[in-house]
């Protein structure tokens, strides 16, 4: 019931609806917050990456375009750094 309820957040408020995992899975789920934020992390990340296969599929995004784009975010840092 707390997977179904979390997953329909995270659906309805896109990714800033990870916010509501870790409260939810503290207090709802009474589990221990080191062991809750390890949780969080992984039901994002799976979520995001899930439905990013699901656009590439669905063909919304250019995957040459986007890792143009991730050149161009990257590599000034990396040489900053």
């Amino acid at each position: 019931m707390l997977a179904a309820l979390v997953g329909l957040c995270l659906g309805l408020l896109g990714s800033g609806g990870s916010i509501v995992t870790l409260p939810g899975l503290v207090y709802v789920d009474r589990m221990p917050a080191h062991q809750a934020v390890g949780m969080s992390l992984f039901i994002g990340g799976a979520t995001s990456a899930m439905r990013s296969l699901v656009n590439l599929q669905c063909g919304a995004f250019d995957l040459r375009f986007s890792s143009h784009q991730k050149h161009l975010a990257v590599a000034p840092r990396s040489r900053a750094g």
